[in-house]
């Protein structure tokens, strides 16, 4: 039997990593990212959604759905920043913003679920004949 801190070595493409027994995704070298971001950037963003789809599938079904919206809003700054550095500084303060919340909850969870913005919505109803009539059109 595998003790759980043993790692195992598998490839991500064309590079190898390790996975734990842990489930935790070790990286390939430094000098390997240096390289595929110098010399084929394509290869290493694959090699980053790969990994991130990976961490994303492994994680608990419960959880899945929340990590992939917020990879989603990830991905969207990236798209809508103008440089590599206004992207990191975006996501970072993301997650500054999340640590923020979660110090607040942690310290006063009942001020905190008080002051959360309440969300709302107008319902439509969509049984009405002039409804019906337009989704059939």
């Amino acid at each position: 039997m595998k003790d759980s801190n043993e790692s195992s070595k598998r490839k991500l493409g064309d590079i190898d990593v390790r996975q734990t027994g842990l489930g935790l995704i070790d990286l390939p070298s430094f000098d390997t990212l240096v390289e595929l971001a110098r010399e084929k950037p394509e290869e290493l963003e694959q090699l980053r959604q790969r990994i991130t789809r990976d961490v994303i599938s492994s994680a608990p079904n419960h959880m899945q759905e929340r990590l992939s919206g917020l990879q989603f809003q990830i991905d969207m700054e990236r798209r809508r920043s103008s440089s590599a550095v206004s992207a990191c500084l975006k996501i970072s303060s993301m997650m500054n913003e999340a640590l923020v919340d979660l110090r607040e909850a942690l310290s006063n969870p009942e001020e905190f679920l008080r002051n959360r913005p309440q969300h709302r919505a107008d319902v439509l109803d969509f049984s009405s004949a002039r409804a019906k009539k337009l989704l059939a059109d």
